[in-house]
């Protein structure tokens, strides 16, 4: 029995992939045009994080994902707190490129240690926002997020194991998947992981 429903969930999740796949797009589209601002990186993350959870609950919203994703960010972007932790991010993760050129092996130990740094800061940001609901009064202080997030282990090893995947299959498919899927896929995977 188990042979038989292994190829079925297999069928369903790649059926599920291919009719997320044209959001996907639409929504990392989205969300590149409004990080050129630097500023605004967080509030555009938070709103694909947003938007994401929204058409996982209920695919058959009226608006289209690129409405909810504008709605969204222009009710995120007015807080100051994340213009800072953009420029936070930011900085961090322009040293980690800077470094990363250096051919000197501690300099590549700091780019690397940015670079995971960075990323830990996208998963607290990630917990941050859905921990808050969809109401960003309600978003908890980032060392509360941060400590909610380390209180869960195994999901915590999940975040990374999808990651890891996440940039491998990146990375072998080539940089151009990274622009049209990056972001928007790897939140989506981080999503079913929170919500499991």
């Amino acid at each position: 029995m188990k042979l038989r429903t292994a190829p079925q969930r297999l069928n369903q999740g790649l059926l599920q992939g291919i009719q997320w796949l044209p959001q996907l797009v639409v929504l990392q589209g989205w969300w590149l045009l409004y990080t050129v601002p630097l500023v605004t990186s967080v509030a555009a993350t938070r709103a694909l994080i947003e938007v994401l959870d929204l058409l996982r609950k209920d695919p058959q919203q009226e608006a289209t994902s690129g409405q909810l994703f504008r709605q969204r960010f222009h009710q995120l972007r007015k807080r100051k707190s994340d213009w800072f932790f953009s420029g936070a991010m930011g900085l961090i993760l322009l040293d980690s490129l800077i470094l990363g050129r250096i051919q000197q092996s501690f300099f590549q130990l700091l780019s690397a240690t940015l670079l995971v740094v960075f990323v830990l800061c996208m998963f607290v940001l990630f917990y941050q926002t859905l921990a808050g609901g969809h109401n960003a009064e309600t978003f908890p202080k980032l060392w509360v997020s941060f400590y909610l997030f380390g209180r869960q282990p195994k999901k915590v090893i999940a975040y990374l194991l999808w990651t890891a995947c996440f940039t491998f299959i990146l990375v072998l498919f080539g940089p151009v998947y990274l622009l049209v899927l990056g972001v928007s896929g790897w939140i989506l995977g981080n999503i079913y992981i929170y919500h499991k």
